[in-house]
């Protein structure tokens, strides 16, 4: 009698490897188009040969995310963790002890370190500690040492530690020394130029010697690819800017996008040049200068995917003027309050300080960008109308060289007379 073997094994397994072959059949086949899916073993006619360009900054391949900047988000939190220790200590309501100026230098030249960052969201942001990332670069390892940023912020970080321990603590003058100069500013806003458009200045100004044939090892993107998303990290956009408004930005600089009542701060935050461009087209509608980076990062990005190199490189040199434009009209804004106070019959001095110091170190910026519209020349000129100090309360001839520095920068950059009044 011949006993006959259970079927019921074989059944399950071949079942099972059906399944998996299932799972794996569908997709682009053809090794030409742009969604080429190289698991696929029956084309689904789902070919594109073109990538259509996205609502949002996402871009995947192979039905995973090929976007990877994360490692940029503890620099725009240590920033602005710098940015609300200084205002903090020099608020007469301040809350924060004295002590908090020791962390400046940790923020600025520090890597890996471990404590919680102090951006608060409604509804609650996560992650909530630096050590969400195993590990990250230190600020100081981005700036941009050329034009003596890095003296600057070293002076900027003794002069707020050293006042940290005097009566000048939760006083305006927690941020001054008898320069008259505003440290606070000065490290914040050198510290925000020198590295965050330093480095994207330099990723995009160096794309054509980046891979785009092939992927990095062990990773969903190509070094030109990653390359073009790490400047887009910088910008430090949220993803979704289409579901946003500039006139909230600057108050409430989130977007709960996908509903989940948590706020990604890696995908759904707005760091500081975005709420500074927000501000800067809600006083003057003419330019937005964060729809047209959006656009250009989403239509530059998309280029790349599709081998386009000619739209590659008009979005590139899009953002890069969009964004020179962008310190321009901060500058120009800095320059009409600080006009505005000398003017004043009971001058602010602190208001005098920080907006000095802002135009100050908004000049110095221009010199982040080696392909800048801008020459050297020009922004010395810029910076030689300011002088190495604020003006004096009631230097009314002052205003003569605030209006000479406004002209140069509105012959440069075409800015219309309501650009420069508004701002």
């Amino acid at each position: 009698m011949t006993l006959k073997r259970p079927i019921y094994p074989y059944l399950l397994l071949l079942l099972a490897l059906c399944s998996r072959c299932t799972q794996r059949e569908k997709g682009c086949m053809d090794t030409t188009a742009a969604n080429y899916n190289p698991d696929a073993i029956f084309d689904d006619g789902s070919c594109l040969y073109a990538l259509p360009i996205p609502t949002s900054y996402t871009f995947e391949r192979y039905d995973s995310s090929a976007v990877n900047y994360s490692i940029l988000v503890p620099l725009h939190l240590a920033l602005e963790d710098i940015r609300q220790i200084c205002q903090n200590l020099a608020a007469t309501n301040g809350s924060m002890a004295a002590s908090y100026a020791d962390t400046l230098q940790e923020r600025y030249s520090t890597a890996n370190f471990d404590s919680d960052f102090l951006v608060t969201t409604t509804p609650i942001a996560s992650p909530t500690a630096y050590s969400y990332w195993s590990s990250f670069l230190a600020m100081s390892s981005y700036l941009n040492r050329s034009y003596g940023a890095d003296s600057l912020v070293d002076t900027a970080i003794v002069v707020l530690q050293t006042n940290a321990i005097t009566p000048k603590v939760h006083t305006p003058d927690f941020v001054t020394n008898v320069s008259e100069i505003d440290f606070a500013e000065l490290l914040h806003k050198t510290l925000l130029a020198a590295t965050t458009y330093y480095q994207a200045s330099l990723l995009l100004n160096s794309l054509a010697s980046q891979n785009n044939s092939q992927l990095v090892s062990g990773q969903n993107y190509t070094a030109m690819e990653n390359a073009w998303d790490k400047a887009f990290g910088h910008w430090g956009m949220a993803r979704n800017f289409a579901a946003n408004d500039n006139a909230t930005i600057p108050n409430t600089p989130y977007n709960n996008a996908n509903g989940d009542n948590v706020i990604d701060l890696p995908q759904e935050y707005h760091y500081f040049w975005v709420q500074e461009a927000a501000r800067r087209t809600n006083s003057s509608p003419s330019l937005d200068f964060n729809s047209v980076l959006f656009e250009a990062f989403r239509t530059g990005r998309t280029a790349i995917a599709n081998k386009d190199e000619a739209v590659r490189k008009s979005q590139a040199t899009t953002i890069l003027l969009t964004w020179e434009k962008l310190i321009a009209a901060n500058l120009i804004h800095h320059l009409n309050v600080l006009a505005a106070e000398l003017n004043a019959a009971t001058p602010d001095r602190p208001a005098i300080r920080q907006h000095w110091t802002a135009a100050f170190a908004y000049c110095q910026a221009f010199y982040n960008n080696s392909k800048k519209t801008i020459t050297n020349e020009q922004a010395e000129t810029l910076l030689s109308y300011l002088g190495s100090q604020p003006p004096a309360n009631g230097n009314t001839a002052f205003l003569t060289q605030i209006n000479d520095a406004k002209t140069s920068l509105q012959q440069i950059y075409e800015f219309s007379a309501d650009n420069l009044a508004q701002w």
